[in-house]
């Protein structure tokens, strides 16, 4: 699960995590320094970027893969089972323990007909380009011309949909 999470977020495969390849996961515009305009986006990605430094850390605002493994082998000693941590790791990275498995495929599935027929109906059954873009701008929440997976899980409860969130990443990765 920590290599599958590390692999999600180095999108360069440089064995690396930076601002960069965050942007389109850690959605800053609703953290309340930058709300209230005490820090700029680049400086909450840094922060949550050196957060995995631990005490003796190089600042820099990169995880490495090291950084990454030592990180998340501390926090699972604090755990109080494997079974939990797997499921913690589910819900903070959208990732599933199973994603191979024909129930998460059909699951994913299933959710992608209940958004299409969702959005059908909000668009009143058309697909005019402008209507389909009128939709696609309010799920953008941050304006980046992109839907993040926290736009996705925001958009998917707003059509009413009940879903884990671990199916997430796999509605984004299907859909993309």
């Amino acid at each position: 699960m920590v290599d599958r999470a590390f692999a999600m977020l180095d999108k360069t495969g440089s064995g690396e995590i930076n601002a960069a390849d965050l942007a389109s996961l850690y959605d800053t515009s609703k953290h309340p320094a930058v709300i209230e305009g005490k820090k700029t986006h680049d400086q909450v990605l840094t922060e949550f970027l050196n957060s995995f430094d631990g005490l003796r850390g190089n600042k820099d605002g990169v995880i490495t893969k090291s950084e990454w493994d030592q990180y998340y082998t501390n926090l699972a000693v604090s755990t109080p089972s494997d079974e939990y941590f797997i499921r913690m790791m589910e819900q903070v990275w959208a990732i599933s323990e199973d994603e191979q498995s024909a129930i998460y495929s059909d699951e994913i599935k299933r959710v992608i007909g209940l958004i299409r027929q969702r959005l059908l109906t909000l668009s009143g059954e058309s697909t005019e380009e402008f209507t389909l873009r009128k939709i696609f701008k309010e799920f953008d929440l941050n304006e980046s011309g992109a839907i993040t997976l926290d736009e996705l899980a925001a958009m998917v409860a707003k059509l009413g949909i009940s879903v884990e969130r671990k199916y997430i990443s796999g509605l984004l990765k299907a859909i993309d």
